[in-house]
């Protein structure tokens, strides 16, 4: 089963595959990739019942490979949220 945070690598991918605007080849995997270590983090702060919610909650739907965020404005919403969630946790 994949996980919320692993989704998020997916989704930066693929808008990085559909996105006409050049950019640095890994910089979006990168992104990915972080987003996928803070929502890691924040699961180890707090817990799995606390993250899922607040991603589907912030995203405005329940994420599957069919049904996700086109647009990158909503992930960076959702990213907001988790950084700030994580510092009320510390």
């Amino acid at each position: 089963m994949i996980n919320a945070g692993e989704l998020s690598l997916i989704f930066y991918c693929q808008l990085w595959r559909n996105s006409a605007a050049p950019r640095t080849p890994l910089l979006s995997p990168y992104q990915g990739l972080q987003d996928l270590r803070a929502l890691q983090l924040l699961e180890s702060l707090t817990d799995r019942a606390t993250v899922e919610p607040l991603i589907d909650k912030e995203l405005g739907m329940r994420i599957t490979f069919k049904c996700y965020p086109h647009q990158a404005s909503a992930l960076l919403r959702l990213r907001e949220q988790v950084n700030a969630c994580i510092e009320a946790a510390l």
